[in-house]
């Protein structure tokens, strides 16, 4: 069980996104997309996710192509959460998160009371059950966000494909969502881009960086994630703080240089 992609390349017009990109995502794997910006990070997560289609290569979920499968059947194996929302109408923080069970109901059938009671839990883990009522047009951007997580969380695909779900997060409910998705794991393939170092040493199994629309480097996250490292790939110097984390410093040195 897997989504596999193979040397998978995509242009915007004349420009170069991403090269030869390869990965294999297993249910269990948690896995970290790192790189500067304009890297191919988020396209990456569109490419396969089924938005976006390679000029060359190919996409697989469990041995199928993913731009093969129907719509419904892609969003019960992959659940996407994007870096943007598309405009939406007033609908309720409840409505926005029973939309990541639609996947899983019989043909026209409505929400069952199981369903229901997978929808209030999500919804109290992200803590967004207090304003479960309210539109989700009037909620500030994090609260958006934890939302839409809930409701990508609520799917309970086999894949989970996230692009950089923490930006609008204050360091509570980041916390909050990454011990949600340790526990969801398991059960779950997940890939998440993401420009915390920190985030990617505590809690990602691997990582991959991009640099210059290629992998830069690939692998268990405490062996690629070195100071060594660091620096060839995001320019400035760090230090490993024993096994709590990464301390990045002389930045502005760099920059100067």
């Amino acid at each position: 069980m897997s989504i596999d992609a193979d040397k998978i390349n995509f242009s915007y017009k004349n420009k170069k996104v991403l090269q030869d990109f390869s990965i294999s995502l297993n249910k269990g794997d948690f896995t970290m997309l790192l790189g500067a910006n304009g890297s191919g990070k988020s396209t990456v997560i569109r490419l396969l996710g089924g938005f976006l289609t390679p000029q060359s290569g190919s996409v697989v979920a469990d041995n199928v192509p993913v731009a093969e499968m129907k719509n419904f059947e892609r969003s019960r194996k992959i659940a996407v959460v994007t870096q943007t929302m598309p405009p939406i109408l007033d609908f309720t923080v409840s409505e926005m998160v029973m939309m990541g069970r639609l996947g899983n109901l019989p043909r026209l059938a409505p929400p069952a009371a199981n369903d229901w009671q997978i929808v209030a839990d999500i919804m109290k883990k992200m803590e967004v059950y207090s304003f479960a009522d309210r539109p989700i047009n009037q909620l500030s951007g994090g609260e958006r966000q934890r939302v839409m997580l809930a409701q990508a969380i609520a799917r309970q695909s086999d894949y989970l494909l996230l692009d950089e779900p923490t930006s609008a997060l204050d360091p509570e409910h980041c916390f909050m969502l990454m011990w949600e998705l340790k526990k969801i794991n398991q059960n779950t393939g997940i890939l998440m881009v993401c420009h915390d170092l920190n985030l990617a040493w505590n809690y990602a199994q691997k990582v991959i960086i991009l640099k210059d629309s290629k992998i830069f480097l690939a692998g268990p996250t405490r062996e690629i994630l070195t100071p060594a490292n660091i620096r060839n790939a995001f320019n400035c110097d760090a230090e490993i703080c024993g096994t709590n984390g990464i301390l990045l410093k002389n930045i502005s040195t760099i920059i100067q240089q």
